[in-house]
């Protein structure tokens, strides 16, 4: 109540979106058993930061499979709340087997004070033989200073370890997208295919198609 009332002082607005906390829940037979108790992926809600997931790939072996991005804080309340804060901004994959997480990974993190690439609208590819990739569009500095601003794909192999990425070469990086994704009905495809925005043309919806 405290952050949402500071808030109003700030913005004049009444309303506030809390998207804080990620939970899953499952059930092992949809048609006979009812969803077990929700359990906590992540959250940010010591220090009022932000989460939103990304993507969600049921594999054959029965896990989930889970990417979504982090930001630390809301600045605009550390003076007041947490000075002591630092701010970061991770983007995070986890898997979850019978209702317990039994892998995280942070895949790509901004600190701070320090120069960071930040990760956001990751999606899971998945092909035919379930190779599982993930795109998602980086902004920010590199570690040379030079600003940042292009999609990548990486894979995410069995036991968790990553590839390197890869930069997908688009005269222009997709910025918000939709995928042809498993999830949504599509078949598992060699080809990403992505629907959505583009640098420098927020108006227009664009298509892109990307062989693996």
């Amino acid at each position: 109540p405290e952050w949402r009332a500071y808030k109003k002082q700030l913005t004049g607005k009444e309303w506030d979106y809390d998207f804080r906390r990620l939970f899953y829940t499952w059930t092992p037979d949809i048609t006979r058993e009812k969803f077990r108790p929700w359990i906590e992926i992540a959250s940010r809600d010591k220090t009022c930061g932000w989460i939103s997931p990304g993507d969600l790939w049921l594999g054959p072996d029965g896990a989930a499979h889970i990417v979504w991005t982090e930001r630390a804080l809301d600045e605009r309340l550390r003076a007041k709340f947490f000075p002591e804060a630092t701010q970061s901004h991770a983007l995070n994959y986890a898997v979850v087997r019978d209702g317990k997480v039994v892998f995280r990974r942070v895949l790509l993190v901004a600190e701070e004070g320090k120069s960071g690439e930040i990760g956001a609208s990751p999606r899971f590819q998945v092909t035919s033989d379930n190779r599982l990739f993930v795109i998602y569009y980086a902004s920010g500095k590199g570690a040379d200073g030079k600003a940042v601003s292009e999609n990548r794909l990486i894979e995410i192999h069995a036991g968790g370890e990553v590839s390197a990425a890869v930069a997908v070469p688009f005269k222009r990086p997709f910025t918000a997208y939709f995928t042809a994704t498993v999830r949504g009905g599509s078949p598992p495809s060699s080809t990403l295919e992505l629907l959505g925005q583009r640098e420098g043309a927020p108006l227009t919806l664009s298509y892109g198609r990307v062989r693996l």
